[in-house]
């Protein structure tokens, strides 16, 4: 109630929903990197450094009913239960689920200055 006061999922499975969605197309484009990403500067980087931001997720449509459930509430509820976090003010997030299907170097961009690796 406090991330979204004026909307009530009876069904919380809408939102695991599509974060499995977001999870298998990253697959998807790991195992077929060129595959439609070429000109999608949103795309390159969700496969590449697992960013996601409202462009990409304006993408997957399904479930979003504007004026109830838009992909801006969607990035709310994520970064209020700590599955994504906002990395830049320009409305870019990090899922860290993705992390684990890239590579060390595209991975130490995201490390604190003096953190381990």
């Amino acid at each position: 109630p406090e991330v979204l006061p004026q909307t009530v999922f009876c069904d919380p499975q809408v939102v695991l929903t599509k974060m499995t969605e977001l999870v298998e197309y990253h697959h998807k484009l790991k195992d077929c990197p060129d595959k439609g990403v070429a000109a999608e500067r949103d795309l390159v980087k969700f496969r590449d450094h697992g960013l996601l931001s409202v462009e990409l997720l304006n993408k997957f449509p399904k479930h979003y009913t504007e004026g109830l459930f838009t992909p801006q509430d969607l990035l709310k509820i994520l970064v209020s239960v700590g599955a994504i976090a906002r990395i830049s003010d320009g409305g870019e997030y990090l899922m860290p689920a993705l992390l684990t299907h890239l590579d060390s170097g595209q991975v130490s961009k995201y490390h604190e200055r003096g953190g381990t690796s």
